[in-house]
């Protein structure tokens, strides 16, 4: 059964967010409350990464093609090679560059839209990295400046209210640094929507270097992220790194972070980016050496043994997955010119601390290594067995003695846990494999396999 097209509808306007486009339909048909809308026109979980049959049921009820209103959809084009990358604004971005549970927007700008069904929430606006309103030079909104609760996109409030009833047009606005200002037009220069931004004629030249100018949106977003958060965050703050690898999850985006920290880490960003290369070594040598006692003998790896250190060893990738290369490019000739250091060079390790780490290394992989690591992962859990299971685990740890009974003995804590399948019960009992093992301990002393690991420690 074809939808039928409701009797008043508002038209889709290029750069405007699916969020919205859905709040200023419910204005055009009167109603007050968001979901009361979205419950009637069975759009409950609607948003701009939603499924095609979703999408299609909003543009039967608006009367549109749906090739109407699929400029606000953030689709991921490949999802089984690109994960986490979504289409915004026409552009393959990465969806974690965006703010993915609250509304930023201008107030100023949603009061001079007029109407409730005339304010337009504008896609650009919930990128993290690009926190000002560029045409009145503001600071972007996410939370009531009454109750202090954060405008989320799919709680239940008034159509273009806080939960507490303020009106967003009426939130009070704070200037942005003119810093912050040339970072976010310089990123909304690569969107293509000058006038939705605010400013016709907005140009990326004299914004940023002639290196830089070439860069994608995501990209650029990518290095403004990382050069932001490490510049901002102070050398008392950053935390040492105790291990001897690179984690290269440690860049993922903090979703929580409040516009002000956004507008921080532009505005240290800024100064870096407009003086490259140049700026970005002089945050490479404030970072280096912030460890004065790295625990791991590799020469890098010990330079930058903290957080923000490995952060800036973790290479950037782009939405194909090849990394982006402009930040590791100046770090290798840095460590090339201050330390003599090439990239990927063999370290200087002495030989006593290779077969150390060899033979670590095999032990680990071998069988009794990985019951060692079984077993000290069920001690530390204080896990609970089957006796049956239990009594197979001890054989392996013992082999020449008799295996306790777990239900014989009174020192071994059990547990009775009840299965429901079907309308039946299925009860088990189940026993402390820490109780358990000590009990053999007591009786036969320590097993050479936990004697090395120490995971029965009293």
């Amino acid at each position: 059964m074809a939808i039928r097209p409701l009797n008043r509808v508002p038209i889709p306007v290029v750069g405007e967010s699916a969020y919205g486009y859905v709040r200023r339909f419910a204005a055009c048909l009167g109603y007050e409350k968001l979901d009361a809308f979205r419950h009637a026109v069975q759009l409950r979980e609607f948003g701009p990464t939603s499924e095609l049959a979703r999408w299609e049921r909003l543009a039967g009820l608006a009367g549109f093609p749906i090739e109407q209103l699929l400029h606000m959809r953030w689709r991921d084009p490949d999802a089984e090679t690109a994960r986490g990358v979504v289409t915004f604004l026409g552009q393959r971005f990465r969806s974690s560059h965006l703010s993915l549970a609250r509304m930023r927007f201008c107030p100023v700008c949603l009061h001079e839209d007029g109407a409730p069904e005339q304010r337009i929430l504008r896609d650009h606006w919930a990128m993290f990295m690009a926190p000002v309103c560029v045409k009145h030079g503001t600071l972007l909104v996410d939370t009531c400046d009454h109750c202090g609760d954060p405008f989320e996109y799919r709680r239940k409030t008034g159509i273009w209210n806080c939960g507490c009833g303020k009106d967003m047009a009426d939130v009070a606005t704070h200037p942005a640094s003119r810093a912050a200002c040339g970072i976010t037009m310089a990123l909304q220069s690569r969107t293509g929507l000058m006038r939705a931004t605010g400013h016709i004629n907005l140009s990326k030249d004299g914004i940023l270097p002639k290196i830089l100018e070439g860069a994608s949106l995501n990209d650029l977003a990518s290095i403004v992220d990382r050069i932001g958060v490490i510049a901002a965050t102070p050398a008392d703050q950053d935390e040492p790194v105790a291990d001897d690898k690179l984690k290269y999850n440690a860049g993922t985006i903090d979703q929580e972070r409040t516009i002000a920290e956004c507008a921080r880490q532009i505005e240290y960003a800024n100064p870096i980016l407009r003086d490259w290369p140049a700026g970005f070594e002089r945050l490479i040598a404030d970072v280096a050496g912030r460890n004065p006692a790295p625990t791991t003998q590799h020469k890098v790896r010990g330079l930058f043994a903290t957080k923000m250190g490995r952060l800036l060893l973790d290479p950037l990738r782009g939405v194909d997955g090849k990394p982006i290369g402009l930040l590791d490019r100046v770090l290798r000739d840095w460590l090339r010119r201050e330390h003599g250091y090439r990239w990927g060079q063999r370290i200087d390790v002495p030989k006593e601390a290779l077969q150390q780490a060899e033979h670590e290394r095999a032990e680990r992989s071998s069988p009794q290594g990985k019951l060692r690591a079984r077993v000290g992962k069920l001690v530390e859990d204080d896990a609970f067995m089957q006796a049956s299971k239990l009594r197979a685990l001890i054989a392996e740890l013992w082999p020449a003695a008799t295996p306790c009974s777990p239900t014989d003995q009174p020192g071994i804590r059990n547990r009775k846990v009840v299965t429901t399948y079907d309308g039946r019960s299925f009860p088990k009992n189940l026993f402390s494999t820490r109780d358990a093992l000590r009990v053999m301990e007591d009786l036969y002393g320590p097993s050479s396999t936990l004697t090395e690991t120490g995971c029965l420690e009293r």
